[in-house]
């Protein structure tokens, strides 16, 4: 069987000779009989045994060796240390070393000869352990990395453990039955085999190694246990670990599981120290000595330190016939949270596989912002359809928010990393109460409340941690969207570091027997929000209604922030822009959508500037699923003027897609730099169908002749579009619309009224012609004269009426405002 395999068992040779210089004498170590060199086989293990026995039992100890005149070796706590073991000086043959021959002068003599030998011979270096037993042990357990067979690993431990031969060959039998205890789910047997390894053999490190992957394993049975109370259960184990590891180390730096391990415990521990230590430890390993398992638990403590850099290296040194799935997936988080995006290579090819470990990263993953639906999805997909899967998961979240394909992906992950590094608990288990905000996610999971957040809705725009005496440590995040404002509140509600939501800064658990000042936390808040301003300075009764609509606020954030989740685009500076998608067009089982754009830009500097305009549009349906969407870039000659009386200027676009019927939110952004831009907020647009099978009409483009964008609906019939809503009563409006489901040369009653919005009485316009229907589209342009309405809010309505008498009806606010 080869060395290193389930039934090798091997000795460091047969037996070790030491010769006392000037004793004459020899001293013969026993060792294993039948035992020739490393990788010698012991199997049958019972007759090993046997034998073992014989060696060390049966009443030879302490006697004089039948036959050969010498006298037994000596007891093994003088064998262990070199310096006693080779200056036992031989005594004269019929003579008892401890015996009265010789009287007085005979003990005067052996005295001196004790301490000439004791001054002449140097202490002999401890004996490490070999690299043949090191590659052989590292052996033994690769083979049985695989084996699921308990009952097998636990016979196979119980047989070397029947290894009672107290020296290098039961340490290395002990090792090994520790492997597979580790192996069988043991790990207080285990235990217990490393530390008598450890006992006979305290030179080495793999039974200190071995020691420390016990205690971190028992460690972990207790932390996991739900029914020890506490924020660090299993905290001696784990500190035994490290101590256990840190011995290894000391033996010999070189020693990679030992590092490994350490590196482990530093991860699951989620203790930033001990990583510190772990990674100086591991940077001083030589490259040659590096396994694909050591350079993974090293990656997993850089990523945790937030080196991302200095992960993906580790990552990177890993063999390419070694780098299994989980390593590509590690290594794609590892570039995608650096931005970079060859990670999606990594990405998709590890996705695609049956990995186990990778799978449960991915979940875990995915699992921060995905809602249950997904997960159960997710969980029910095979991996020839996980691709496929995924693909759609991030597509629908970057065209949600306006986003190139693989800006979502990307942005996961740089969260993920950021909170695994500032948010993660560090040895502090969670412990969530019934009464906490997110007692539904996990028991222990491995952030915090903040790192829930920020996972989910990124980093806040303002982020402020009041400091009163008394009070425990809070923090509040808000996040100014284009939709709404989120307050959100954290508090270590339960434990130091352990941040939990609560509704209101109200609820901050204050620690002081004497009471804590609340006025002066509502004093400190006043920098992050103006409610919490003007609740300083209002009365009683005022300041009651604030708390509540603070409170009502609180709420409603942790909702959102804790269901949903958001990437906004964000530009430094913002631009002043209108978009309004006007549903005009046929189009099969939809309409055409034409979307004006009006946004203002600086003046040119001199004639022929060409200046460009980025539009970047979504329509999305139930479950937020995109059912149109276009990221165009728009370069266009802007208008100059000599006397440069005008520093800026309005810019008029019109550009067309296709929705299909329904009634569908949409979203817009327009840019017109690398840092200057504007979200628009989300709005409802209703999509009939437009076809010659039903009366319908558009809806209504409004525009000034030369201050609107011109469209070429029809030849010689020039429509003006803007999705401004304010005109001057002394400027002509353009008005286009067309009706559908009319066959061409029917007549129809089209009305067109401009009423107050309030439907008040005041000035008004009516309109009601008779005209000839062209078939479907019938186009219409008019020009409307506003001069009789005074300033307010107004109503543009078109009625259009069939022969049959069927009617449909078109609107859009419009505002008339002061010369």
């Amino acid at each position: 069987m080869a060395p290193g395999g389930h039934g090798a068992l091997t000795n460091g040779g047969g037996s070790a000779h030491l010769r006392v210089p000037g004793s004459g004498g020899v001293r013969r170590r026993p060792g294993i009989p039948g035992a020739s060199g490393h990788g010698a086989s012991l199997f049958p293990l019972s007759d090993h045994a046997h034998r073992a026995h014989r060696v060390r039992g049966g009443g030879e100890r302490g006697t004089r060796a039948r036959g050969t005149g010498r006298r037994p070796a000596p007891p093994r706590s003088h064998r262990r240390d070199p310096a006693v073991a080779v200056v036992v000086p031989d005594a004269p043959r019929g003579t008892e070393a401890n015996g009265p021959a010789g009287g007085v002068g005979g003990v005067a003599v052996r005295l001196w000869r004790w301490v000439i030998v004791l001054l002449a011979v140097p202490a002999l270096p401890l004996s490490a352990q070999s690299p043949g037993d090191r590659e052989a042990l590292r052996a033994f357990r690769d083979s049985i990395a695989s084996v699921t067979d308990t009952a097998h690993l636990v016979s196979l431990a119980e047989q070397y453990e029947g290894v009672g031969t107290r020296d290098s060959t039961e340490a290395l039998a002990r090792i090994r039955a520790g492997f597979a205890r580790l192996r069988a789910g043991k790990p207080a047997l285990a235990e217990k085999d490393f530390r008598r390894a450890a006992n006979l053999e305290p030179t080495w490190p793999a039974p200190w190694a071995g020691l420390g992957d016990a205690h971190t394993a028992l460690g972990l049975i207790t932390w996991e246990n739900k029914l020890n109370l506490g924020t660090r259960p299993g905290m001696g184990e784990f500190q035994q670990a490290a101590d256990a590891y840190g011995k290894a180390f000391a033996l010999d730096p070189r020693y990679t599981p030992a590092i490994e391990g350490e590196l482990r415990l530093a991860v699951e521990r989620r203790d930033t120290t001990m990583m510190a230590t772990a990674i100086a430890h591991a940077r001083q390993l030589p490259p040659d000595a590096a396994t694909p398992e050591f350079l993974v638990a090293l990656s997993r403590a850089e990523w945790r330190m937030g080196n991302v850099q200095a992960a993906q290296a580790a990552l990177e040194a890993v063999p390419p016939d070694q780098a299994t799935p989980a390593v590509q997936y590690e290594r794609a988080r590892a570039l995608l949270a650096e931005g970079d995006a060859y990670g999606e290579v990594f990405y998709w090819r590890a996705v695609r596989s049956h990995d186990p470990d990778m799978l449960a990263m991915l979940r875990r993953d995915m699992s921060l912002i995905a809602i249950p639906p997904e997960m159960a999805e997710f969980d029910s997909t095979s991996a020839e359809s996980r691709v496929a899967f995924l693909h759609q998961f991030w597509n629908a979240r970057g065209a949600r928010e306006l986003r190139s394909p693989g800006e979502r992906l990307q942005e996961h992950y740089k969260r993920i990393a950021y909170a695994d590094r500032y948010f993660a608990f560090s040895d502090v288990r969670h412990m969530h109460k019934p009464g906490d905000l997110l007692f539904s996610f996990p028991f222990d999971s491995m952030l915090d409340s903040r790192g829930v957040v920020y996972v989910r809705m990124g980093s806040p725009d303002i982020r402020f941690a009041p400091l009163v005496i008394g009070y425990v440590a809070s923090e509040t995040w808000q996040y100014n969207r284009v939709q709404d404002t989120l307050l959100l509140h954290f508090a270590a509600q339960n434990s130091v570091g352990d941040m939990v939501l609560i509704r209101s800064i109200d609820n901050i658990v204050c620690t002081s027997t004497f009471g804590c000042d609340s006025d002066e936390l509502y004093y400190q808040m006043r920098v992050v929000n103006d409610v919490y301003r003007r609740l300083v300075y209002a009365g009683m009764s005022s300041a009651l209604n604030y708390r509540q609509a603070l409170y009502r606020m609180g709420k409603e954030s942790i909702e959102i922030a804790t269901t949903t989740e958001a990437y906004p685009l964000q530009f430094p500076a913002s631009v002043t822009s209108q978009v309004l998608p006007l549903a005009i067009g046929v189009a099969p089982a939809g309409s055409v959508v034409q979307l004006a754009v009006a946004v203002v830009q600086p003046a040119p500097g001199h004639a022929g500037q060409r200046d460009t305009v980025r539009v970047r549009f979504a329509a999305f349906g139930h479950g937020e699923v995109a059912v149109a969407r276009f990221d165009t870039t728009v370069v266009y000659v802007a208008p100059f003027h000599p006397d440069g009386a005008d520093t800026t200027y309005t810019a008029f676009l019109r550009l067309p897609t296709v929705l299909p019927a329904g009634t569908w939110s949409w979203q817009a952004a327009v840019q017109t730099g690398d840092s200057t831009g504007a979200l628009l907020a989300s709005q409802l647009i209703t999509i009939p169908v437009h076809d010659s099978s039903r009366l319908a009409v558009s809806d209504l483009a409004i525009g000034v002749r030369g201050w609107s964008a011109p469209w070429l609906a029809a030849p010689g019939d020039t429509a003006w579009v803007t999705p401004r809503s304010s005109h001057r009563a002394s400027v002509p409006v353009e008005l286009y619309y067309e009706v559908y489901g009319i066959p061409g040369g029917q007549e129809y009653q089209a009305e067109v009224t401009a009423r107050r919005g309030d439907n008040s009485q005041g000035p008004s316009i009516t309109l009601g012609v008779e005209e000839r229907s062209a078939g479907t589209p019938t186009r219409v342009t008019r020009t409307l004269n506003l001069a009789t309405l005074t300033p307010g809010e107004y109503v543009l309505e078109v009625r259009i009426t069939d022969r049959a008498g069927g009617a449909v009806s078109s609107s859009r606010p419009i505002t008339i405002v002061e010369e």
